[in-house]
């Protein structure tokens, strides 16, 4: 199931890659970031990844939203029904929106 909410997250304009790290433990990667090999963007990315995998480590489960916008995209982090997603995207979102959104996929599984 996680495959195809994934999938559909990655088909709202402007997505590039998603990666959620869901309640279980498990990481879910978009096939959009698979196959992207070597871009800057997508090394920024896992970085992201990184970062949120050592706070889940370090006990630091409290985590917000946040948006960290570059010169050509943006990078956010939401939290949903106990999942994390890190998006990337083309250019600046409505964050409240994107949530919602986002949130849409989860709510439908539950």
């Amino acid at each position: 199931m996680m495959k195809q909410i994934t999938e559909a997250i990655t088909g709202i304009d402007g997505l590039q890659y998603v990666i959620i790290l869901d309640e279980n433990g498990d990481t879910h990667f978009s096939d959009s970031l698979i196959v992207e090999e070597g871009k800057q963007a997508m090394e920024l990315f896992l970085h992201f990844l990184n970062f949120v995998n050592k706070l889940k480590i370090a006990g630091n489960n409290q985590f917000k939203n946040g948006v960290w916008e570059f010169s050509e995209f943006s990078i956010s982090i939401l939290t949903i029904n106990s999942n994390i997603l890190i998006l990337s995207h083309k250019r600046s979102f409505d964050s409240q929106k994107l949530i919602k959104t986002v949130a849409h996929f989860f709510d439908e599984i539950d």
